[in-house]
């Protein structure tokens, strides 16, 4: 018989409840958590206008799932997702009961002790990031998606990619990563964990959503285009690492960029500043072709080749290590405080009763555990790696799951830190996972413990090479 879509046994109570759990830091805060970008995202789903430096799908997401009502039927719709999906992550390593209690396990512990809550918690698309890699962890690695289950996930995954721009170059890597990876373990004829075939559907999926978005944009403004703002990211980050005052030394001479009248007014709040160079000089839109230039001058000129290495080596590192959790001050009568009195009048008595808006939220003590857990969580996660490579004592697919995920944080932290700038929210939103698999190290070694004893006395008696 084949399995529905959502499980008529007790796994849909203990994901309920992991959803429930999940929410916590929503609950605490009297209001889910916002940022003043989720002001853009009411106005982009509720007026059906693309944003000129994201896509519009969280907005959409946002008005409709909340059913221009409630916004806490958004924060319960993404702590849904994720739990579900971490269930069926679960499920290839452990069945029956002990699932369901690893489960509520994990949530209470990740909710308690990183930022893992605050990411279900808030209205941004952070948490979708981990929510598509979780989509994909399923697609590779789990045994027990019907058909009907599959679909659902791959709906899930097109969607979650297509949530923020940054995604595309991530998944580009990482889809090229595992691609090399399984054909280097073909010709070694060494057997693969992941599922080639799913890998092949997920590939598909990802060509899906680099057709999906620029469609979606044309439908709602005419323009085939993945973003209006990635040459002023760009730019700015060029600025942040020293190569635009550099170049612009060198080809101001020779080209006459608009830029060039304020090249040593340039500074870190360039793209904020509404009274700077970028505004005194037209805006995003009018500085695309000098910004495009300027960004791929500076790429294609070997001279600036050492500068653009050593600064990405920096920055990537930075942000692999930068993931404490954050909450944005905000303001009564600023974003997103406009766009909930204009679009979802309801809710706006409850976020002005809200912690954050009353800056009654305290992160410190948070933020001193999660740093403690997810750096032992890293840790570990190495370690246990590099023992396993000498005592194959690790489930495979465990093993497997650990390694593709420290290589999506290293992709990650590359692509936000060098096409942005480097930011905690970044690393915030998926490292709660290490926390997932060390448990789950944990776990797998107990049940081995008796195999694990006499691996051990055998290497102390010299029988291990």
């Amino acid at each position: 018989m084949t399995r529905p879509l959502f499980a008529k046994n007790g796994n849909g109570w203990i994901i309920f409840l992991a959803t429930i759990a999940s929410c916590y830091v929503a609950f605490y805060n009297n209001f889910p958590l916002v940022y003043s970008d989720t002001g853009t995202y009411l106005d982009s789903g509720f007026k059906g206008i693309v944003p000129p430096d994201r896509p519009i799908f969280y907005g959409l997401f946002m008005r409709h799932v909340s059913l221009a009502e409630t916004l806490w039927l958004v924060v319960l719709a993404q702590a849904w997702l994720t739990c579900w999906l971490l269930h069926r992550v679960l499920g290839i390593f452990i069945k029956g009961i002990q699932r369901n209690v690893a489960l509520i396990g994990i949530i209470v512990l990740i909710t308690l002790t990183t930022g893992y809550s605050y990411n279900v918690s808030i209205l941004l698309p952070d948490i979708f990031a981990t929510i598509g890699f979780l989509c994909l962890l399923v697609l590779l690695y789990s045994k027990e998606l019907n058909k009907l289950q599959i679909v659902f996930v791959s709906v899930i995954f097109v969607f979650s990619i297509s949530m923020h721009n940054s995604n595309l170059p991530i998944y580009f890597l990482l889809f090229a990563g595992l691609g090399i990876h399984l054909l280097w373990r073909r010709r070694k004829k060494k057997e693969v964990q992941m599922n080639p075939f799913r890998l092949v559907l997920a590939s598909g999926l990802f060509g899906l959503t680099l057709l999906l978005i620029p469609a979606v944009n044309y439908s709602y403004d005419g323009e085939f285009r993945y973003s209006k703002g990635s040459h002023v990211f760009l730019f700015n980050h060029m600025i942040e690492i020293g190569a635009v005052k550099l170049y612009l030394e060198d080809n101001c001479d020779k080209n006459d960029y608009a830029i060039c009248q304020y090249k040593d007014e340039l500074n870190w709040n360039f793209m904020w500043d509404y009274y700077g160079p970028l505004y005194k000089t037209g805006g995003w839109e009018k500085n695309k072709e000098d910004f495009d230039a300027i960004n791929r001058g500076i790429m294609t000129t070997p001279k600036y080749w050492p500068l653009l290495i050593q600064k990405t080596a920096t920055y990537t590192t930075k942000q692999f290590f930068r993931f404490e959790t954050k909450l944005q001050t905000v303001e009564i009568n600023g974003p997103p405080h406009l766009q909930m009195e204009r679009y979802l009048p309801n809710s706006t008595r409850e976020y002005l009763a809200s912690k954050q808006l009353k800056k009654e939220y305290d992160l410190f003590m948070l933020n001193r555990v999660e740093g403690v857990i997810v750096f032992l969580s890293i840790i570990i996660c190495l370690l246990a790696l590099i023992l396993d490579r000498r005592f194959k004592l690790l489930h495979r697919g465990l093993k497997a799951l650990i390694s593709i995920s420290l290589v999506y944080g290293a992709i990650n932290a590359m692509v936000c830190a060098n096409l942005s700038t480097v930011d905690d929210r970044y690393q915030n939103r998926w490292v709660w996972l290490l926390v997932v698999f060390t448990v789950l190290v944990f776990i797998d070694l107990y049940s081995k413990r008796s195999e694990i004893v006499e691996q051990w006395k055998k290497f102390h008696s010299g029988g291990i090479a």
